[in-house]
């Protein structure tokens, strides 16, 4: 069994909070709260925030685990904290399932109930929150977020920083590109080209009105 470890936490609000809970489920040690909008001191959970990005000045290679839900935030944080020399603590709850051939990259977090089945690639700061389902040889690429209850077919490919809505859906071989939004409950049928936001059964971009 391996030993504990210490880990701060970047990021104190909700989703901060369940990645905090998710490492003392798995018994690790929440050393604190790590939060550039909050002031040192503020209480959260059963711990506290310790103060901005500069509090971890005396830490030289702190394990940190991200819990920012934005995208984009959370890949700046994550640069800015590699740059430093810190470590990605990669966070995976008791009840998820994940299978010996997958890969998960550092800084991921998987939550209550994610299954990640045969030689799925997930790459770093990726959310795979609660009951998502990440199906054989899928590619998840770095700083995507699959809401609650969205599944990937098999070999399905998600890009980066790409946010897979509540209960959607990518179909086998199916594909989305780059910094695009899924609605909750839409179904991808067909390739998503980046950039775009796409709703509906089956998915389809928003049309702007002029």
């Amino acid at each position: 069994m391996s030993p504990p470890r210490k880990v701060y936490v970047y990021g104190a609000q909700g989703h901060g909070k369940v990645v905090a809970e998710l490492l003392t489920a798995a018994g690790d040690e929440v050393v604190g709260f790590i939060d550039d909008g909050l002031p040192a001191g503020t209480p959260t959970l059963h711990s506290q925030v310790l103060g901005g990005f500069a509090a971890l000045r005396d830490s030289p290679g702190a394990l940190v685990a991200l819990g920012i839900g934005a995208n984009q935030v959370r890949e700046r944080i994550a640069i800015r904290l590699l740059e430093a020399g810190h470590q990605l603590a990669t966070v995976l709850a008791p009840s998820a399932i994940i299978s010996p051939s997958a890969s998960i990259g550092a800084g991921t977090v998987a939550m209550a109930g994610v299954v990640v089945n045969a030689e799925a690639r997930v790459g770093r700061g990726v959310i795979l929150n609660t009951g998502s389902i990440v199906e054989h040889e899928c590619v998840v690429s770095d700083f995507a977020h699959l809401s609650p209850g969205a599944v990937l077919g098999g070999q399905a490919r998600v890009g980066r920083r790409t946010h897979i809505g509540l209960n959607a859906s990518v179909i086998h071989l199916g594909s989305v590109g780059d910094d695009v939004t899924v609605g909750a409950g839409a179904c991808v049928v067909r390739p998503i080209d980046s950039g775009q936001t796409v709703v509906g059964v089956p998915a389809r971009p928003i049309v702007k009105r002029t």
